[in-house]
């Protein structure tokens, strides 16, 4: 739910809920009757699926009566994850996630030199242009009306923010003129 929600889409995501926790219910109840309880309960994936039908069981029938907004909510995004037991049916899914799963330590490895990159460059951005992006007295800058702009260098935190920016490049063009400007160079 959001703000603003209107009370038939309220209702109609309530009922969609409702509905798939009872085919969700059924399909639990079904595996553990085909496969019986010492089967059924050794298995990882069947596991999840019982802990998702029961958080919704208690979402949607025990807890909804008492508050109306449960932290089991929650637990509905998990539902997502379900789609990953199809991993077991097919080579060229399984292949994909194995992949994945190798690149993992490879790519937190970039992420920490990427860090060491961003932490350095925040630190000379800091050394160079802290305090010096207060435009109030800039005639050239401002026309009356100016205050910081947003990302400057003034502490770790804002300097951090706006190298993450520029590497996102996303208004890098605005840093870079406010740079300019507070070095005294014509933009």
């Amino acid at each position: 739910a959001y703000y603003g929600m209107s009370d038939g889409m309220k209702n109609g995501l309530d009922l969609a809920n409702t509905v798939f926790t009872c085919i969700f219910g059924v399909e639990v109840v079904v595996r553990l009757f085909s496969q019986g309880p010492q089967r059924y309960l050794t298995s990882p994936t069947n596991l999840f699926d019982l802990t998702i039908v029961v958080m919704g069981v208690l979402d949607d029938f025990v807890l909804s009566t008492s508050s109306g907004i449960s932290a089991l909510r929650a637990f509905r995004a998990l539902r997502a994850l379900r789609v990953l037991k199809l991993g077991k049916n097919t080579s060229q899914l399984q292949r994909l996630l194995r992949v994945l799963r190798n690149t993992i330590p490879l790519v937190r490895a970039f992420a920490v030199i990427w860090l060491i990159f961003l932490i350095v460059f925040c630190l000379v951005g800091m050394q160079l242009f802290s305090g010096r992006m207060d435009f109030e007295d800039n005639e050239n800058y401002c026309d009356g009306f100016c205050e910081k702009p947003r990302a400057h260098f003034d502490n770790l935190g804002w300097a951090f923010l706006s190298i993450f920016q520029m590497c996102t490049i996303e208004n890098w063009n605005d840093i870079e003129y406010s740079v300019a400007v507070s070095r005294g160079v014509p933009a």
